[in-house]
Parts: structure tokens; C-alpha cells; sequence
């Protein structure tokens, strides 16, 4: 009879155990002896019990073989950069070392702790990845820092981008002698047309310097210069590597060939470099070349300007220089400067997005709010474990160790768990940003610089370390203090079981606990109030119905439109091909919808009052058809709505909304009542009725006053058609696009999708930032949790001896507990209330930074301490309940 074969271990441990320690013969005798070891397991207690017994002695030898590695590497460093012998080096490699023994000793504490630091590390490498790419370093642009964006702000127009008029650019670009060049751009997307299926294309215009100010050289042709600026000789066009590759197909010879943008005929000039897209993900730049009335304008605030500073020269003397020659431009042309002022930022500070700067802040406030808990956490793990090792501490201080060397040693073996950590905080941290630029819409990431590079870098894991040893320093200090200076005569007595001493560690344990409930209380708050609100305002009401409905839109070119007849009997063909069409049931055409990145306003005048040209009114403009507002399930309150009826030979009529009549008619009703749209040459238009507001933007776009006007009396170049039906509106693409090739084949479409997906895309930023802070919500509750019960449970853990006295002296078992959730209960009172003072301070913050759209709950206020009570009560419960249960005997035994 043969002998039966040894159970095999798992394979996968073994064979990374045996690559790890490569020839170690000490490494294959323990192999050995793990096989055997592990036989037995297997054969007493089952083969599941075993593997898992074998996974943890493998990843034991392996910190063993880390430790040993790292020794080695450390006396090679030594032996290069000191000489043999050197005490100091010496002495912290020998610390090191034994840091690394002792917490090999200890696996599952080190496990935890290497955990907890990964996950509070990582988050906060991850939200100083976005940090670096999104707002240190965005532009990968030629010695970005020089450049410069300049500005005519007011109070009522305080954002960087498309502020700076025509003349006064001219003015700057003619007076500064601080800048190396001054250039503008502005937004000019048009419509491609050729032999391929016509699209609408991102592009901008861009003054003579534009390419030159950003240092930009050609990749074919030539850029932008001097004499394609002037009016006539202007329709030049250069084109981005990625258009030029992916439209005409790498055309060597595309140089000098003509392309037909908004009907008109556009030479080719230019490739850029591949990767040049700015700004904004452009695919194509024309020359800006006004006609001479318009290039003097100074009224007209739509450019975009940048400079490059001189050598030498800082941003404060530019912008001093800049102030004198804007108040010189002021002194001859008060009018068109009046309430303004020369603003002077850095390129980054100004074409960075709005609210990106605070969004960004408050992620990385979470970030390390979750870190600083985890801190807690692992500060209360080092204070246990240091307590089972006061006889080792007192012994070494008892045959001569200074204080300052305990410390020390403590100190080293906080840096190294801290270090240690740093692999798998990356690992993390690579994965969130992975899953972060997995979630954003492609249509969006262009618009967001740097977005594509985020990732980790050096830059990052600089951080990383940098913060690895800080937190170090964090959570090991007080540990290091307070287990550096144990009673030797007690400890050497009783064997470290003396609770001699002990007040103060417990003292400084139980003022722990009060500080991470109310650490971790406001970021749960604030997280609570971000993901509802995010969620509230993404599903909830907009003031339209959003389903059912699919959407498009589509920009005429002026050479083919060039009247309002034309444009007029564009829109109406439009809507009768589109009803003709199968599935729709409802099709309507407005210039601006709900959840679009576009608006338009007007200027405002009201019959009967005076016009203050120091404040001047202003309200969304909306030209939309008769079925716009029933199609999307907009009420009218009062009145009447659009009808076919209003005509271009009817009184000119307006639909206006409540949010309008609440500003301008408080208190009575608007029906009949008269306004002037866009200026004093424009007609008196009577409101007729008064129509609910619709959510256009999460973010600056909700509550504004709004009028709409029938298209047939104000037909425009912008014409987004709706589409209404009973099935699923997705199924409306062809349909939608064959309504409009039916009046135009050659007029492109673009932003096709349902009103639900564009809801959906124009709500990614809010909603990423609600998912954000639920993600460091979650991470806070769950450290919390296990901190506030750690603590409790090892508190009541060396109370057993008091407990045993206690019920050896009459107490019952009751009586202990009532006095152990009391204590547990105390902590927690204190920390939720400084949790919720600063928890309503957090709540004011975050109603600014997100544009209203978050508001204090109360009830989510209450809910959020009575989580973090019941978690601190259970937790004092559950150990409580164990310690009253145990014989007295036992305890004072024990103990």
C-alpha cells in the first residue's frame, strides 16, 4: 500500500514567497516547514482553516524579507554616503529595524493600521492629483507662468473671460511696454460643410499674436499673423492636428486648399502641433478682423485677453502699468467704462472654470478630515499597543535608554508604518482617479484642462510622501509622549499590569474619542447636504418635463439666412417636416433650451420707468414657437401663452415669468403692461402672460427672469427643435436629424440626445461633487465607527479590574453598565455638540459654494448625531455587557 501524496498549500502564495526571497536558502527551509505545518493544519481543522493560516504565515515571511531588503539597502546607502562606522546613521538604521520586527510581530494591527492610512492617505493624494492638474498645472503651455489675462471687470461682471471691448484692446496692446505681446480671443463656432456629412465645429477667432504670445509654432503652413487680420483678407482658417486628421484624413496637402464654414469660403493656411486644442478643446482658429467701427467699439465686452510678461518684468508692474493706461482709457470714454476696472490674474486663475478653486478646496478639506480621523484611530491603536509593552519600555529605560531614545524608537515606528503605507495609498489613489475620469461625459472633458492628465506622477507621490510623514508625526506623537514615561517601580512590579499611570493615557484616550465625533460629524453633515442636494436637484423638479422629449440644435449660417423671412420659414418648415415624422406626437422650436451651455438676454426697458444707465435691466431672451411651453409641460399661471396667431403683422407679444413679474411687477399683476427688448430701437412688446421659471442651469441659471417671445416675430440663427413622443425619445434621433435634412441638407445638427441625457450631462459637475463628498462621508462614518468603538471596548478592556472590585463590593451587573454607556454616553454629548456648531458653520459655507443648490436640513442634522450616538453607544454597550458578565473573581484575577 502506497502512502497517500501531502496536501499541497496554495499554489500562489508559495510560489510568490519563493520569487520574493529569490536563493535565500533560509527561505526554502521555512517553505518546507510551512508545508508540513500546513499538512497539519489541514488535517485538524479543515482545509479552509488552513489556507487562510497559510495566505497569513506567507505574507508574514514576506515583511520579513521586506525588512531584510530594506536593511541591506539602508547599509549600502550608509556605505556611500558616510563612513563605516558612523554612529548616528548606525543608530537609526538599528531603530528601523526593530520598528520593522516589532510591527511584524503584531501582523494584524499592522494591517489595520497600513489599511486605515492607505485609504486617508490615498483620498488625499488623489484630491491633490485634481488639485495639480486641474488648477496648478492645466495648460501644458511654453513657460506658462509669464502669461497673464487681463480683464474690464464691474461689480456685476466679475469673471475673467469675455469682458474686454474691441477699443480698449487695441489701446492695451498699443500702450503696454511690460507685455511681450498682447492677444484676444472669442468663441466663433460655425458649421463645416463639404463632401462629408456637415458638422458644427468649436472654434474660435484669435488676434495676429495669438499663436505667437503662447509660443505655438506651426506643424504645416503657418499660423495667424498681421495681414490676415485686416477686414477682406481675413477668411484664413488654421486647423488642429486632431480635426485635420480625423475630418480629411492626414491630407499632406491640405496647405492652401479651401474649406466652405458657415457657407463661406475659408482658405486653409495652418496645422497646429498635435495636442494644441486651446482654448476649450478648439478644432479650428479663424483671425479676428472687425470692420473699423466695430474694432474701435469700446461698448462691446466679448474678448478674452491675454499677455506675456517682458523678461524680467513681475505681474504687479504690469498690472500697475495696466491701471494707469486703463484710467487714461476711462478719462476719454467715461461712458463705456463706467463701473469698471483693469483686473489683472494669472492665465491659470482666469481660464480655469468657475467654482473649480472651492469645489476643489472643499474635496481636499474632506480629504483630510478623513485622514485626521483615521489619525485618531491609529493614535488610539498605539496607545493600546504601547500599553502592552510598558515592561519592555521600562526595562530598557531601567538599564540606562534616555527618554528621548524611547521617543525616538516610537517615532521610527510610526514613519515606518506611515512609509510603509505609501504603495497601496498610491494603488488607491491611482484607482480613484481612474474611476473619476471613467465617469466624465467625453462631450465635457474638453472644456476641463488637465483633466486627461490627471494620474499619479512625481509630483503626486512628492506629495504623498510629504504627507505620509506629516501624519506620522500626527498620529505618533502623543503615543511617543505618553509611553516614553511609564512609572518603572509599578511597571517592573506588577509586569505592565498595573493601571498606575493609566489616568492620563485614558483621559487622553476618552478626549480622543470626543474629538473624532466632532471631526467627523461636520464632514458628515456636509457630505449628507452635498449628495442630497446633488441628487434633489438632478432627479427632482425643473419646472418642464423632461421625458419623452428629444432635443437638437442647429445655428443657420447668416450668407444663407440673411433675413428674417428666411429664418422664419426655416423654423415652421421644421416643425411641420418634424410632426410628419414617425413617433412624434409634439414638435416645437425655441433658440435656447433648458440644461444647454448657451444663453441670451437683453437688455431690458420697462413702459413707465426711468432708465438708470447705471444699473441697467437685463432678462433671459427665449423666441420660441406656439407648441414650446405646453410641449414641455411649462404652466401658465396667468393669461394666455404663445398662439399661431402671433404673427410678424400682430402686436408684438411676450410670455413672461413668475420669477420676472415677482422683480419688476411686485405686488400686481404684469398682464398688459409694456417692455422694450434690446434697446431703444427696438418695438413695445405687451406681456399677455405669466408662465412658471424652468431650472436652466444648476449653477447660475435658475430663478433669473426669463421672457419669451414668438419665434414668427423674432425668428434667429439659433434653432433647437424639440420633439415630444409616447415611447422611448432616444428612438427620435433619426427622425430628428430627418426633419431638418428635409428643409437644409447641408445645415449641420449637433447635441442630439434626450432632454433626460442632457439633464444628465449638464449635471455632471454637481453631481460629482455630491458623489465625492459621499464617498468621504462613507470613509469618515466607517473610520468612525471603528475608532468610537476601539476605544470604548479597549476602555472598558482595563476598567475589568475597577469592574471586578466594584461587584466583589455589591455592584451588579446593571450598575456597570449603566456606568460604562454613561461615560460612553458623555463623550459622545461633547463631541456632537461641538460637531454641530461647526457642523451649521460647514452648512452656511457649502450653501455658497454650490450655488444654492445645497440647503440646511435639520432633520439630517439630527440624524447625523443620532448615527454617531447609537454608534457610541453601542459601542460602549456591547464590551460593557461582556465585562458584567465576567465572575468578580476572574476579573480581579485577570486584572
Amino acid at each position: 500500500m502506497t502512502n497517500a501524496p501531502e496536501p499541497a498549500p496554495p499554489r500562489i502564495p508559495e510560489r510568490i514567497v519563493r520569487f520574493v526571497a529569490g536563493r535565500d536558502a533560509w527561505a526554502e527551509v521555512s517553505a518546507g516547514d510551512l508545508r508540513e505545518e500546513f499538512a497539519a493544519v489541514r488535517d485538524a481543522r479543515g482545509r479552509l482553516v488552513a489556507g487562510l493560516w497559510y495566505y497569513a504565515q506567507c505574507a508574514q515571511l514576506l515583511l520579513t524579507f521586506a525588512a531584510r531588503a530594506i536593511r541591506r539597502a539602508l547599509l549600502a546607502l550608509i556605505s556611500l554616503v558616510r563612513p563605516h562606522g558612523d554612529h548616528r546613521m548606525r543608530t537609526l538604521l538599528h531603530e528601523i529595524t526593530l520598528a520593522i520586527r516589532s510591527l511584524i510581530r503584531q501582523p494584524l494591527v499592522t494591517g489595520v493600521v497600513l489599511l486605515t492610512l492607505a485609504l486617508g492617505l490615498g483620498a488625499n493624494a488623489a484630491t491633490f492629483g485634481m488639485i495639480d492638474s486641474l488648477l496648478l498645472r492645466p495648460f501644458s503651455i511654453e513657460d506658462v507662468d509669464e502669461l497673464i489675462m487681463l480683464s474690464e471687470n464691474s461689480a456685476d461682471d466679475p469673471y475673467p473671460q469675455e469682458t474686454v471691448s474691441p477699443g480698449n484692446f487695441a489701446d492695451v496692446r498699443r500702450l503696454a511696454t511690460t507685455l511681450d505681446g498682447v492677444a484676444a480671443f472669442r468663441w466663433w463656432d460655425m458649421n463645416l460643410a463639404g463632401a462629408s456629412e456637415p458638422e458644427r465645429l468649436d472654434g474660435f477667432g484669435v488676434s495676429r499674436d495669438f499663436f505667437r504670445v503662447l509660443r505655438i509654432a506651426p506643424a504645416r503652413g503657418r499660423l495667424i499673423d498681421e495681414q490676415d487680420t485686416v477686414h477682406g483678407r481675413h477668411r484664413q482658417v488654421v486647423l488642429s492636428d486632431a480635426l485635420w486628421k480625423r475630418r480629411f484624413g492626414s491630407d499632406p496637402n491640405i496647405v492652401g486648399t479651401s474649406v466652405t464654414l458657415d457657407g463661406l469660403p475659408y482658405t486653409i493656411i495652418g496645422i497646429t502641433p498635435a495636442g494644441f486644442d486651446f482654448p476649450h478643446g478648439a478644432s479650428l482658429w479663424v483671425p479676428v478682423a472687425p470692420e473699423p467701427a466695430a474694432a474701435a467699439d469700446r461698448g462691446s465686452h466679448q474678448l478674452t485677453v491675454i499677455g506675456r510678461l517682458r523678461p524680467g518684468v513681475t505681474r504687479d508692474a504690469a498690472a500697475a502699468e495696466l491701471d494707469t493706461i486703463y484710467g487714461r482709457i476711462a478719462t476719454e470714454h467715461p461712458e463705456p467704462t463706467r463701473g469698471r476696472r483693469m483686473v489683472v490674474r494669472t492665465f491659470t486663475e482666469g481660464m480655469v472654470d468657475i467654482g473649480m478653486p472651492q469645489i476643489l478646496t472643499l474635496w481636499q478639506a474632506a480629504a483630510i478630515v478623513v485622514l485626521l480621523i483615521g489619525c485618531t484611530n491609529i493614535t488610539n491603536l498605539m496607545l493600546a499597543r504601547g500599553a502592552a509593552r510598558q515592561r519592555e519600555l521600562a526595562v530598557r529605560l531601567a538599564i540606562g535608554a534616555g527618554r528621548w531614545q524611547l521617543m525616538r524608537q516610537l517615532l521610527v515606528e510610526s514613519l515606518v508604518l506611515a512609509l510603509a503605507s505609501l504603495p497601496l495609498a498610491l494603488a488607491v489613489a491611482a484607482a480613484a482617479l481612474r474611476i473619476c475620469k471613467a465617469a466624465m461625459p467625453g462631450e465635457l472633458v474638453r472644456f476641463i484642462p488637465g483633466w486627461d492628465a490627471m494620474g499619479v506622477n512625481m509630483t503626486m507621490m512628492a506629495f504623498a510622501v510629504v504627507a505620509a510623514v506629516i501624519t506620522a508625526v500626527v498620529f505618533g506623537l502623543l503615543p511617543a509622549i505618553q509611553l516614553s514615561r511609564p512609572s518603572l517601580t509599578s511597571t517592573l512590579r506588577d509586569g505592565g499590569r498595573s493601571v498606575t499611570g493609566g489616568a492620563a493615557r485614558s483621559r487622553l484616550r476618552r478626549g480622543l474619542v470626543v474629538v473624532e465625533i466632532a471631526v467627523a460629524l461636520p464632514l458628515l453633515i456636509a457630505s449628507g447636504l452635498s449628495a442630497l442636494g446633488a441628487h434633489r436637484f438632478a432627479t427632482g423638479p425643473q419646472g418642464y418635463d423632461p421625458d419623452g422629449v428629444f432635443r437638437l440644435r442647429s445655428i443657420l449660417p447668416e450668407t444663407t439666412y440673411p433675413d428674417a423671412d428666411s429664418r422664419r420659414r426655416f423654423a415652421e418648415q421644421l416643425v411641420q417636416g418634424a410632426l410628419e415624422q414617425p413617433g412624434v406626437v409634439m414638435a416645437a422650436t425655441t433658440t435656447t433650451l433648458p440644461s444647454s451651455p448657451s444663453n441670451a438676454t437683453r437688455s431690458l426697458e420697462i413702459d413707465g420707468r426711468p432708465v438708470d444707465p447705471e444699473r441697467p435691466l437685463s432678462i433671459n431672451y427665449r423666441a420660441a414657437s406656439p407648441d414650446y411651453l405646453p410641449l414641455l409641460r411649462v404652466p401658465i399661471v396667468h393669461g394666455r401663452g404663445l398662439t399661431a396667431a402671433d404673427r410678424p403683422d400682430t402686436e408684438p407679444v411676450v410670455v413672461i415669468t413668475q420669477s420676472a413679474a415677482a422683480r419688476y411687477w411686485p405686488g400686481e399683476s404684469p398682464l398688459g403692461k409694456r417692455m422694450r427688448l434690446g434697446g431703444a430701437e427696438r418695438p413695445w412688446t405687451t406681456i399677455v402672460g405669466v408662465c412658471g421659471d424652468t431650472i436652466d442651469d444648476w449653477f447660475n441659471r435658475r430663478g433669473v427672469p426669463t421672457v419669451y417671445v414668438p419665434v414668427a416675430q423674432a425668428p434667429s440663427l439659433s434653432v433647437s427643435l424639440v420633439l415630444k413622443t409616447n415611447g422611448d425619445p432616444a428612438a427620435l434621433a433619426t427622425a430628428a436629424r430627418a426633419a431638418v435634412a428635409a428643409v437644409d441638407r447641408s445645415q449641420p445638427v449637433f447635441e442630439a440626445v434626450t432632454m433626460r441625457d442632457a439633464l444628465r450631462i449638464r449635471t455632471t459637475g454637481l453631481r460629482f461633487i455630491g458623489g465625492m463628498m459621499a464617498v468621504f462621508g462613507v470613509l469618515a462614518l466607517v473610520l468612525a465607527a471603528i475608532g468610537i468603538y476601539s476605544v470604548m471596548a479597549y476602555h472598558v478592556a482595563q476598567r475589568r479590574h475597577e469592574m471586578g472590585i466594584r461587584m466583589a463590593l455589591g455592584a451588579t451587573g446593571g450598575d456597570v453598565l449603566r456606568l460604562t454607556v454613561g461615560q460612553g454616553a458623555r463623550m459622545a454629548a461633547l463631541g456632537i455638540v461641538i460637531g454641530l456648531l461647526v457642523g451649521a458653520a460647514l452648512a452656511r459655507v457649502l450653501e455658497s459654494l454650490l450655488f444654492g443648490v445645497v440647503a440646511a436640513e435639520p432633520w439630517l442634522f439630527a440624524a447625523v448625531a443620532t448615527t454617531l450616538a447609537v454608534i457610541a453607544c453601542v459601542a460602549s454597550v456591547i464590551p460593557a455587557r461582556f465585562a458584567a458578565a465576567t465572575d468578580p473573581l476572574i476579573a480581579l484575577r485577570e486584572a
